[in-house]
């Protein structure tokens, strides 16, 4: 170290360079995630945004990219497949229509 030519000791009251000296870098066992978390939670967000592409491609609109959102919006579109059919007997089919856009775009 050059600056210890200047103080042996490093013990210089006031010297920054002989309080920089005691600074000292290195890597810590244990500093960053375990990968396999980070590539399972890298996979879980790349299939949440399949799912919801697919979704966007026919032409609906999903609460949000994760797989949580997305399996919220599937559970919605099937309650209101089991409802169509008796709405459709009762109504015409531009009001079943605006009811099925609004009901499945609705978030909770």
């Amino acid at each position: 170290m050059i600056h210890q030519r200047k103080h042996p000791y490093l013990d210089e009251p006031g010297c920054f360079g002989c309080h920089i000296s005691s600074v000292g870098f290195g890597a810590v066992a244990g500093g960053t995630r375990p990968a396999g978390k980070l590539k399972a939670g890298i996979i879980h967000k790349e299939r949440g945004m399949v799912k919801y592409a697919n979704r966007r491609k026919a032409g609906e609109q999903p609460d949000g990219i994760s797989l949580e959102k997305i399996e919220q919006y599937d559970k919605r579109v099937e309650t209101f497949a089991k409802m169509e059919s008796n709405l459709r007997e009762d109504n015409p089919p531009e009001v079943v229509d605006r009811f099925k856009k609004s009901s499945l775009n609705a978030r909770k």
